[in-house]
């Protein structure tokens, strides 16, 4: 039984990639040339171009992390919910004015406006 559901298509520097839900959890998948069919769109390529290699990098290893698992508009710091540490696994609402660490998973509604906030153009 195939059980594939792609949600967010990012565009970089080499194509389309596509993160979604499927029946072992998530799933990272391409680069595709066109668009693949997901609830989401954002072109990240322009910033990239723009920012070059070096700063590019950059921006991505300080993202926060997608989780599809967590709750849309939650965040969970890195031991958030963690044996010994306080919070669930679900990680809490962002807030808007937190400010988001490459150690943080954020939900979908999250990654998205922070992908915009960055410069990314958001298709669908």
């Amino acid at each position: 039984m195939h059980n594939d559901e792609p949600i967010i298509a990012t565009k970089g520097l080499v194509g389309w990639n596509v993160k979604g839900k499927c029946q072992y959890g998530t799933f990272s998948a391409g680069p595709y040339n066109e668009m693949p069919q997901c609830n989401y769109a954002v072109d990240m390529s322009e910033v990239y171009k723009s920012k070059g290699i070096h700063q590019s990098v950059n921006l991505l290893w300080g993202m926060p992390n997608l989780d599809l698992a967590l709750p849309s508009g939650n965040v969970r710091a890195l031991f958030e919910g963690c044996i010994g540490c306080e919070g669930h696994i679900e990680g809490h609402k962002w807030d808007g004015k937190e400010e988001l660490k490459s150690t943080n998973s954020v939900g979908i509604d999250v990654y998205l406006i922070i992908l915009e906030k960055v410069g990314g153009i958001r298709l669908k």
